[in-house]
Formats: C-alpha cells, sequence, structure tokens
C-alpha cells in the first residue's frame, strides 16, 4: 500500500511539474522560433557616418510578409569598437530620413535620438486610405 501511494505521489507530482513547464517551454520555443524564422526581409534604406566619423548610423526597412506593415529598424554602430546598438523602431513606417544633429544626437523622421542613452520604439497611425 505504502508503494502505491508513493508512485502516486511521485507521479502527480511528474504530473504537475510537465503540465506547468511544458507549455511554458513550448511558448519560449515557438516564441524565438517567431522571431528567427518568420522575419521575411530587410532592405537597408540609409546609411550615414556622425560628424567625426566615429559612428554610423544604419536604417533599415523590415517586413514580416503579406499580413504585416513595414518597420524602420535602426542602430548605431561604434566605428572604432564595431560594437551596435539598437536606437530606433517604428511599425507601420516604410521610408526613411535622418540628418546627424551633433555627435550624440541624431534625428530620424522628426524625431531626436539620443544615441547613447536613448531608444525610440513606436508605431505610426493606420492610415486612413488603407482602411478599406
Amino acid at each position: 500500500m505504502k508503494g502505491i501511494i508513493k508512485t502516486t505521489g511521485i507521479l502527480l507530482i511528474v504530473t504537475v511539474v510537465l503540465a506547468v513547464v511544458a507549455p511554458v517551454l513550448l511558448m519560449l520555443f515557438f516564441g524565438v522560433l517567431h522571431l528567427v524564422a518568420f522575419e521575411t526581409s530587410a532592405t537597408e534604406l540609409l546609411v550615414l557616418d556622425s560628424p567625426s566619423g566615429d559612428y554610423t548610423l544604419i536604417l533599415k526597412q523590415h517586413s514580416g510578409g503579406a499580413t504585416t506593415d513595414f518597420t524602420v529598424k535602426g542602430k548605431v554602430r561604434n566605428n572604432r569598437t564595431g560594437l551596435k546598438r539598437k536606437i530606433y523602431s517604428v511599425y507601420r513606417e516604410e521610408n526613411a530620413s535622418a540628418i546627424w544633429i551633433s555627435e550624440d544626437e541624431v534625428e530620424i523622421n522628426g524625431r531626436r535620438v539620443n544615441i547613447h542613452r536613448d531608444v525610440y520604439v513606436g508605431a505610426n497611425e493606420r492610415r486612413r486610405d488603407a482602411i478599406a
């Protein structure tokens, strides 16, 4: 009788652990898989060096496929170290214009971003002509 109770207790613990852990692992796996596998394309829009040439701004247009709109994403590369830092990501944006304000600030599509401390993330309003 004790063996049955002990086995049932262990089985119950294993079942509860699997019931909790398995969905979390599946969500993590498919979440990471989605980030890696389904971003279909990126087109370089603009590459712009800072006034001193120490940094390079790289803006790309990303497309997630037929069912999503474009996103413009921006990174700054430190040309001395090669390190990159994400500074800009706006959903429902197709084009990009940029100008360096100073060695530390860049203006992307009218939005000022400090390349050392800021990360601009946003979404443009849905275009009225796109709503059927």
